[in-house]
């Protein structure tokens, strides 16, 4: 934990990858500091990038920070919830 916090990403990798679907569905360009790459301990976030950008049509872009962190980036598609059909 204290790796985390000293490291500046904004979230813990498993967070990260949670917050990838939500970045996919909303409108605009979103941002995210998630961890240095070297201290990812699994494949998650890259993972959820890759299909959230097949499923979704979303762009996504992960630089290194100066710092180290990863800034994951994200065109996301403006999904809209449909209305719930009426019910007779």
């Amino acid at each position: 934990l204290l790796a985390l916090l000293e490291s500046g990403a904004c979230a813990c990798e498993h967070t990260a990858d949670q917050l990838i679907v939500f970045m996919a569905l909303a409108g605009g360009t979103s941002r995210l500091r998630a961890p240095p790459a070297a201290a990812l301990s699994s494949l998650h976030l890259p993972t959820a990038v890759h299909f959230a950008e097949r499923l979704s049509g979303a762009t996504f872009r992960i630089t290194e920070s100066e710092d180290g962190c990863q800034l994951v980036e994200c065109d996301g598609v403006g999904a809209r919830a449909r209305p719930a059909p009426l019910l007779e």
